[in-house]
């Protein structure tokens, strides 16, 4: 996992201090913030690409934490840490766009890391898969476009090569009849290529 810039929150010193010399031993850059209120704050004026929070904190819990960090930055993992968790709690930051939920005390520190590298492995999969589909809407509305010029240049062609055709039928140079003729099939089969080729690209859309 590259090296992130982590936003940590608890106010209870020693578990904030603990985790923030962790994390800047594993290379990662680290703010602190004491309760909530603080860390939306901090939040505020500054993007990371994770924030450590606890859940049960005065003035503004983990819970509003999460809420908050998420309808501003999405993309931001957040993982929420509770020394009284319940299933309710549990469901309740979930619903929030919690990435992770761990129990504390936290006896082996690597359990954070690790939720950190699958919450961020699993956004970056998703950005991945956004991206992958913007591109291929991109190249379907690329084609759209061409298509729609290649017909209108056929549109264009058929106007000259009727007008021919007609003046060829009523001064009968065989000819000048068989040339119109000529263009005029190619540009049938021209019309039946861009119809196929417009239903391919439907089918690969579907």
């Amino acid at each position: 996992m590259k090296p992130l810039n982590i936003l940590v929150v608890d106010d209870e010193e020693i578990i904030r201090e603990t985790l923030r010399r962790w994390l800047e031993k594993g290379g990662h850059q680290v703010a602190v913030a004491s309760d909530g209120g603080e860390a939306i704050e901090v939040f505020g004026r500054k993007p990371f690409d994770a924030v450590v929070t606890d859940l049960s904190m005065p003035r503004v819990g983990g819970e509003e934490v999460v809420r908050q960090v998420k309808s501003r930055a999405p993309q931001t993992v957040t993982v929420v840490l509770t020394g009284h968790g319940t299933m309710e709690s549990a469901i309740a930051v979930l619903r929030e766009g919690c990435d992770e939920y761990l129990l504390k005390p936290i006896a082996d520190l690597d359990l954070l890391f690790h939720a950190l590298e699958r919450a961020v492995a699993r956004r970056d999969a998703l950005l991945m898969a956004a991206a992958a589909e913007q591109v291929s809407r991109a190249k379907d509305g690329i084609l759209e476009l061409v298509l729609d010029e290649f017909e209108g240049r056929l549109e264009e062609m058929k106007k000259p090569v009727e007008h021919l055709l007609s003046s060829a039928t009523a001064g009968d140079p065989g000819r000048a009849r068989a040339a119109a003729g000529q263009l005029q099939s190619a540009i049938a089969q021209l019309t039946a290529i861009l119809s196929d080729t417009r239903a391919a690209a439907r089918s690969l859309k579907s």
